[in-house]
């Protein structure tokens, strides 16, 4: 229940920021006259101001960070624990997505060379691969379609393969959260 709450607070506070922030980039942009002409690449038919997108990003790391804290401070350790131990794939997504949004605003104050595009978005593909981030299912209507294992395996290296999530004991004392209680048990029978 907590990851739903959690979920539909971080979309609510994103919408909300990106609701405030998109008209003041948007008058900033026509303002400077950053204007997307149109070609024939482009599906608009008249001239669009640019950095529309720009807000994106940062709202949605800045509700993300500013949730998991809050948890934290709040005494709703699962969540944030939750996340430490899965703190390698989020990193290596967090570099990915910025490196992608670097690019994305660079294209459109100044526009980059395709080649130059498809060479980030290739090394962001690669920066998610090397975190051991997969895609497990895909997500359709009207059923969800579970992938193989073995492709699975082939592309991330999955030292589970076919488990998913891996197998874990819950009383193992290598887990962070039960490192933590255990030192702090410790400390206080010291006292």
């Amino acid at each position: 229940m907590i990851w739903l709450v959690n979920s539909v607070t971080i979309f609510a506070l994103s919408a909300c920021l990106t609701a405030v922030l998109i008209p003041q980039i948007l008058h900033i942009a026509t303002r400077r006259k950053l204007y997307d002409i149109p070609n024939e690449r482009k599906i608009h038919h008249y001239v669009v101001p640019r950095l529309g997108g720009v807000a994106f990003a940062p709202v949605l790391f800045f509700s993300c960070f500013l949730l998991t804290s809050a948890n934290h401070s709040l005494g709703w350790d699962e969540v944030y624990y939750s996340i430490a131990e899965e703190s390698l794939p989020i990193m290596y997504t967090y570099c990915a997505i910025t490196m992608l949004y670097l690019v994305g605003m660079a294209d459109d104050l100044n526009g980059i060379h395709y080649k130059t595009k498809f060479m980030a978005q290739t090394l962001s593909a690669l920066l998610m691969i090397a975190g051991g981030v997969m895609l497990t299912h895909i997500q359709g209507n009207p059923q969800t379609m579970q992938l193989d294992p073995k492709y699975k395996s082939r592309v991330t290296d999955d030292p589970y393969p076919g488990q998913y999530p891996p197998p874990v004991d819950k009383h193992s004392p290598d887990r962070p959260h039960h490192r933590i209680h255990h030192q702090r048990r410790q400390s206080h029978r010291r006292h």
